[in-house]
């Protein structure tokens, strides 16, 4: 996968418009996060705003990614908890990715999880490499007594791919790569209480393509993550036949292995001449 930046003033209007998106759904989830308020609802409010790039990932407490309400789910939102709320919009095939964390209460943990965002975004330009990023994650987080995760990155997007080419860890790294003008970014936080360590589960609610199928939820979905509360029971059984033959992957639930409480958050940046845009 080669390196993407964005090519014309026409791209960088997209990403502003997708972004502008992004941030009025963040404003509007204020109606609705209320003590006990379920999750199932949480996700289907955002969903119906705008394309959504994935499936709003919904994480409570020690759940640190891939968790999307099924159908019928009863889970809810409760004084106490921390909860992650990830999505992601597209326009055509332009992309923002996006995340915030809250609870009902004040949380070191959260506030903590949003400065170190903060710095991050500040140190970025062109000629800044990917793991002085993640040593400014780091060495933000730990100096407050919490820990991150050596695993889990931040990422550049492209026209069509979520996921592109650059990876941006949370940590410092041996090598990096050097940010380029007209990059963007995914720049993502964990933080968490715990021993930093993550654990995967075997549960999944979410799935990605992984080659090129004649099928109709491929034409439909192409290599965008997709939640299977979003199939029919027809379409169900397809998504089962596709995932035996190794043509779809499961998301699986990810943890944080000492069952500690985890903050995320994330925005979506463009690298300009002197530093970066925030269009989340």
């Amino acid at each position: 996968m080669s390196r993407v930046s964005i090519g014309n003033t026409q791209d960088l209007s997209s990403y502003l418009k997708t972004g502008e998106i992004a941030k009025s759904i963040k404003k509007e989830l204020e109606k609705i996060i209320r003590p006990k308020v379920k999750l199932l609802k949480i996700a289907k409010f955002v969903e119906s705003k705008a394309t959504p790039a994935f499936p709003c990932n919904l994480c409570l407490n020690e759940i640190i990614s891939f968790y999307t309400p099924p159908e019928g789910d009863t889970s809810s939102f409760d004084v106490g908890d921390v909860l992650k709320i990830d999505f992601g919009i597209r326009l055509g095939d332009y992309i923002v990715d996006n995340a915030l964390t809250t609870a009902f209460h004040k949380s070191e943990l959260i506030e903590v999880c949003e400065e170190a965002l903060k710095k991050a975004i500040e140190v970025i330009k062109p000629g800044v490499t990917t793991c002085e990023i993640g040593a400014k994650i780091q060495e933000t987080i730990e100096s407050q007594g919490f820990k991150t995760f050596k695993e889990l990155y931040g990422h550049s997007i492209s026209k069509g791919t979520l996921h592109s080419f650059l990876t941006i860890p949370n940590v410092a790294t041996e090598h990096g790569e050097k940010i380029r003008t007209g990059e963007v970014l995914a720049i993502e936080v964990f933080v968490t209480s715990g021993k930093g360590e993550i654990d995967a589960l075997k549960k999944a609610y979410i799935y990605r393509f992984v080659k090129p199928v004649e099928s109709r939820l491929f034409k439909r979905y192409r290599y965008y993550p997709f939640a299977e509360r979003w199939l029919s029971d027809k379409e169900k059984e397809e998504l089962s036949i596709l995932i035996k033959a190794g043509k779809v992957y499961p998301l699986c639930l990810i943890v944080e292995k000492s069952d500690a409480k985890v903050a995320h958050f994330e925005d979506t940046v463009v690298v300009t001449k002197r530093g970066c845009k925030v269009i989340t």
